[in-house]
């Protein structure tokens, strides 16, 4: 049986329970108005926020995406850094199907996305209450050009 997860819309920082995907959702807003370039979000790397985060940009209409940065922490959780990589490339599994599906509802909805499960469908990985928050980043054409986020979660 497949863990209980979520996937749906988030419309203010107080919807997220771990406060660093708080602090990104509030970043990513100050950076607005509309959907902020990727550049416009200021992150510096000695932040331990940086260690959480990925990035992907937006390759085509919504349909993949190609890794353009993945936090250590977040590489480490994963145990995999697929960083130059379109996500359509990696090994097909539930883990896998929950980031395209991820991806492209924000990337369709041009809206933050939140994601929650009980437990981790990644293969070898005993973790549990995780949470992640993906927000679009607007392209100088106008639409969504990337998505960046964050994932947190506990090991068992």
């Amino acid at each position: 049986m497949e863990p209980a997860f979520t996937l749906g819309p988030v419309t203010s920082p107080a919807e997220l329970r771990a406060e660093p995907l708080r602090r990104l959702f509030l970043i990513w807003q100050a950076a607005g108005p509309g959907l902020p370039l990727g550049a416009s979000l200021s992150i510096p790397k000695t932040d331990p926020l940086h260690g959480l985060l990925w990035q992907f940009e937006v390759m085509g209409p919504c349909e993949d995406f190609r890794c353009v940065m993945m936090g250590e922490g977040t590489a480490r959780t994963y145990g995999i850094d697929p960083t130059g990589q379109p996500v359509t490339s990696l090994a097909r599994s539930p883990f896998v199907g929950r980031v395209i599906s991820i991806l492209r509802l924000t990337c369709r909805d041009m809206a933050p996305v939140r994601f929650a499960s009980e437990s981790s469908v990644i293969p070898g990985r005993d973790l549990y209450d995780i949470e992640a928050l993906s927000l679009p980043l607007g392209g100088p054409g106008g639409g969504v050009a990337g998505i960046i986020g964050a994932t947190v979660a506990r090991d068992r």
